[in-house]
Parts: structure tokens; sequence; C-alpha cells
């Protein structure tokens, strides 16, 4: 939308018209930014911009936030292809940073971080987070850019709420999950193994879990038991419903 009213200098746009009324826009990029260490640097430019932009005529502000967005553009570039896994180096840049878009962070205890289902329609509140979505995407979206830490928090998430053989089609930050789906935890289970090629990092499958299962009288139970727990529910037949 940015780059589509610039190039028509379409100073009446919603967007700019908004600019023009107030920096709320700024203001929640500031905000957003401020909660990522790894963005530090450019933290610093945006805090210099947005004490810049008071000082100069409201019509001159839409020119000078297209060329923050290009500068902010080039940076997360920069960073991102640092972060990025090696086997990620012949991806192309623009579906590297697209897969960026997806992930989210959180204040929540139960969730720190998800993957949307879509943009814009599945990216907030309960329709947020979905077992078959993420799965689905998890290597492209998480393994191949090298978010290691990222991958391995959303597989426990979804770990922490099995139950029946299955795991939620609809997370909901933990509250009332949904179970509507057949196919989500073999997306999970392939999900779990594909964590496992890329990091070794085998420690994952003694994370002890809260256990929500009839099949499991320990109040707690771990990832490797859940897998097992997959395969032999399934093998008995699947009759939940909700």
């Amino acid at each position: 939308m940015l780059k589509k009213a610039a190039r028509s200098n379409d100073r009446g746009c919603g967007l700019f018209r908004n600019l023009r009324e107030g920096n709320w826009l700024i203001e929640y990029l500031i905000a957003r930014i401020r909660s990522m260490p790894q963005f530090k640097n450019t933290m610093s430019i945006l805090s210099t911009f947005a004490a810049l932009i008071a000082q100069i005529p409201k019509d001159e502000i839409p020119y000078y936030f297209c060329k923050l967005m290009r500068k902010l553009k080039y940076l997360f570039t920069v960073q991102i292809q640092k972060l990025r896994h090696e086997t990620c180096q012949k991806a192309s840049h623009g579906l590297l940073l697209s897969s960026y878009m997806f992930i989210g962070k959180f204040d929540h205890p139960k969730m720190p971080i998800t993957i949307a289902a879509g943009l814009p329609h599945f990216s907030t509140g309960w329709t947020r987070s979905w077992g078959r979505d993420a799965f689905i995407s998890f290597k492209g979206t998480l393994l191949l850019p090298g978010m290691y830490r990222d991958a391995r928090s959303i597989i426990l998430q979804f770990a922490g709420q099995f139950r029946l053989g299955l795991i939620p089609n609809l997370l909901n930050f933990g509250d009332q999950p949904r179970y509507n789906c057949r196919d989500a935890v073999w997306w999970f289970v392939k999900s779990i193994l594909d964590y496992l090629d890329f990091t070794s990092d085998f420690s994952i499958l003694s994370v002890s879990l809260p256990s929500h299962s009839p099949d499991s009288p320990e109040q707690t139970i771990t990832l490797s038991e859940i897998i097992y727990q997959v395969y032999q529910r399934h093998a008995k037949g699947i009759k939940f419903r909700e």
C-alpha cells in the first residue's frame, strides 16, 4: 500500500492522511521494535526520526515517512539475512522476508510466539493460531530461516494441549482449544522430526508438559510419550467428539 501510494503521489490516501493527523503509526512502530533486542540499532534510528518528525510541517511527513520505511526495510533485510540458516542461501529474498511477517511475539505466558494462519484475516485473537496451518508451514517459516528457538516454543505450545491423540486445530491461546482436525497431529509429528533433523536438539523429547489425556495417569507427560500416544491412539481408532 505504501509503495503504491508513493509511486502515484496519492497524498489523499488513508495512510498519508493519518500520518498528517497524528503520530499513531510511528509510535506503534517504536513500541513494536522496542521489544526486539536484535533490532537495537534500528530502534535508535526510529527514535531519532520520531523526535524530528514533530518539528516538520504535517504535509511533509508522508514524504519522510516513505524514506524511513525504505531505510528500515534495508536494515531489517540485512539483519534477517544474518539470522537465516545456511540452507536458505539460495532462497528467494522476498519469500524469506515474507515468512517473518507471519510470526508474532506476545506478552502471554502460554503463547509467547505464534504463527498467523493468514494475513490479514487470520492474524489476531482466537483466529490467529491454527495447528494444521502452523505445522504445514513450520519447516519453511521457522526452520529454513534458522529460527530454532521459536520453532521449539511453538512445538511445546501445541504439545502442552495434547489430548486423546490430537493436538488443537484452533489453539486460541490455550483457552478452550478446538480439536476439530484429524491430520494436524501428523503435521505436528513431522515438524518435530524436521526440527530434530535441523537442530539435533533431542532434549526437547524429554521436556515435561501438563497431561490432559486419560491414557496418562501422571500429571505430566514428555514429548516423546506424546508421540508414542499419537500412534497408539490412532492404531485403536480416533472417536473423539467435542
